[in-house]
């Protein structure tokens, strides 16, 4: 068992604007981001449930925190849609989930 510090990156997409020209707001994205990585923060994954079944790779957790912050999209971003999740497990060594594609 080791420890990881993982970056993560989060790309939304959408095809229209609200009145304020913005597809969210990056504050409410940025809460709900915190909210799904503290969960994750200081904890040995495979003690949550989420990863019971499975060791968490780097594409489990990509996948786990897409499932998660979809769930946790704010209300005013209507149109908006989670495009990917990016997990960086090493230098140079990513894992990307895309929601739909698997």
């Amino acid at each position: 068992m080791h420890e990881h510090v993982w970056p993560v990156k989060v790309v939304l997409t959408g095809s229209d604007l609200d009145e304020d020209g913005m597809l969210v707001d990056f504050h409410e994205l940025e809460s709900a981001m915190r909210a799904v990585l503290v969960s994750l923060d200081g904890r040995v994954l495979n003690e949550i449930e989420a990863f019971a079944t499975h060791d968490p790779s780097a594409e489990l957790v990509a996948r786990h925190i897409a499932k998660a912050i979809e769930a946790r999209l704010p209300a005013s971003s209507v149109g908006a849609r989670l495009a990917m999740v990016r997990v960086g497990e090493a230098p140079g060594c990513y894992a990307t989930y895309r929601p739909g594609l698997g």
